[in-house]
């Protein structure tokens, strides 16, 4: 069958075929390199039939953009959590009604983000000052003196803790549901990643390498001593059926660590 158009306008059909996904290109966008021409990226709308984005862009709530993550990256995230907590500012809050609102909104703003992508430790320490500047209220609008580190708020009660999840810890638990899908290999993502990285040590890594190499590599150490290795498999050692969950790896670094992660 005859394509129209330069081979490099096929990979879309190609992704359609193998995939089995539709592309919605009146949602989709590309992005072309800083020297190419205005005349080229028209071409490039014409035949794709898309238009032209420059990066950062966000897409189903997650930033892309080139390098590593910055602050400025996570300004969208910061600002959710802003708005919440000034939307409740000024309702009368128990400190039980605002650990409810803690565990079941603010733990669940930043799940998708961290999901795909690790945050900047930065951002992190923000958002535990927001929560834990929340948890203790104000006075005269000023924050109220902490009892307690959020570290030990992360704890679960009958550890002494309130139940927060920590963000740090759930970070690394979908790193290694990355981890854990380079090493099982089905699916074109995966073969993907091992035909550019297979080769190389799992702990290598470059300045060039893609952050979802570098975070496999970074979980890599963690990860590996929560399964069972055979000659041709790998099983996880937290669940019955050996595959796994973020459920039973959520439970690994709670034994391991002692905060509450789920």
């Amino acid at each position: 069958m005859d394509r129209p158009g330069p081979l490099k306008f096929w990979f879309l059909q190609d992704y359609q075929d193998a995939s089995g996904q539709l592309v919605n290109k009146e949602k989709s966008s590309f992005v072309v390199g800083k020297h190419t021409s205005v005349g080229r990226t028209l071409h490039i709308e014409n035949e794709l039939k898309m238009k032209s984005a420059k990066l950062p862009i966000k897409y189903l709530g997650v930033p892309l953009h080139k390098g590593i993550t910055r602050i400025a990256h996570c300004k969208e995230l910061l600002e959710n959590f802003d708005n919440k907590l000034s939307s409740w500012k000024m309702k009368m809050l128990s400190q039980g009604g605002r650990l409810i609102l803690i565990k079941h909104v603010l733990n669940s703003i930043p799940l998708h983000v961290v999901s795909v992508t690790n945050i900047p430790v930065a951002v992190v320490n923000m958002i535990n000052l927001m929560i834990a500047n929340f948890f203790w209220g104000t006075r005269d609008n000023k924050p109220k003196y902490p009892w307690a580190k959020l570290k030990r708020l992360c704890k679960p009660t009958v550890n002494g803790g309130m139940g927060i999840r920590s963000i740090t810890d759930i970070q690394k638990i979908h790193a290694m549901k990355v981890w854990w899908d380079f090493q099982k290999g089905q699916s074109i993502w995966t073969d993907l990643m091992q035909s550019r990285y297979g080769t190389r040590h799992l702990g290598e890594v470059k300045p060039t390498d893609s952050p979802s190499w570098r975070r496999i590599c970074f979980i890599h150490e963690e990860a590996e001593v929560m399964v069972i290795r055979g000659p041709n498999s790998i099983t996880w050692k937290h669940t019955k059926e050996g595959v796994f969950t973020t459920k039973s790896a959520y439970m690994a670094l709670w034994q391991q660590g002692g905060q509450c992660i789920i």
